[in-house]
């Protein structure tokens, strides 16, 4: 809590105003991504962290990379929710990562993974920690801090936005939040992007 006559940086009221205005966004995606795609999302991560935004993603390989990427490894203003400590080689004692399941709301975030999965019960113990951990990467940490919009690269499998693999448990997600979600596979949502960047 800030005190009356609290003296704060600009880096930290720029913090503190991101905090208010909860501007977050998830980036997320296929590990089997064509290098252009994935050379266009790590650009629009540099340029959202420039604008203010904080990126929440999963650490894995492929799109996740990405928000990494950007940062050149020295991670700043954003999340990278890891399904348990040590995964792929990513530790939550590094600034940025976060250990899934070392969060208060985690059993809620199991159930709402339960929920949302459409074969839950056939899924690895492993599996289902991945799951879980793509519930925060929506809703962030507190369950109740969802992110603005979902930019992302993977499969579509309907008419209606879902998409193939375990990204598509974060998807679910977000369009049951209506949360606008950017998949590049889709062209009009890649001129989106290209005109976001060409705008910078």
């Amino acid at each position: 809590v800030l005190r009356r006559g609290y003296i704060v940086s600009a880096g930290q009221r720029k913090i503190l105003q991101i905090m208010i205005h909860g501007k977050y966004y998830t980036l997320i995606g296929s590990r089997k991504t064509s290098a252009d795609a994935l050379d266009l999302l790590t650009k629009a991560a540099k340029c959202l962290h420039q604008d203010g935004w904080i990126g929440r993603s999963g650490g894995a390989d492929g799109v996740d990379s990405c928000l990494e990427k950007a940062f050149n490894g020295v991670l700043e203003n954003c999340n990278i929710y890891l399904p348990w400590e040590g995964f792929n080689g990513k530790s939550s004692n590094n600034r940025g990562y976060i250990n899934s399941k070392c969060l208060p709301k985690y059993k809620a975030a199991a159930e709402i993974a339960k929920r949302v999965h459409p074969h839950w019960s056939s899924c690895s113990n492993g599996a289902k920690l991945l799951h879980t951990r793509n519930v925060f990467q929506i809703l962030g940490s507190d369950l109740g801090t969802p992110s603005k919009f979902v930019l992302c690269w993977a499969p579509t499998i309907d008419n209606i936005g879902n998409v193939k693999g375990g990204t598509g448990t974060a998807v679910r997600l977000a369009l049951e939040y209506s949360i606008p979600v950017y998949n590049l596979v889709n062209e009009s949502d890649k001129r989106k992007v290209l005109k976001y960047l060409e705008d910078k």
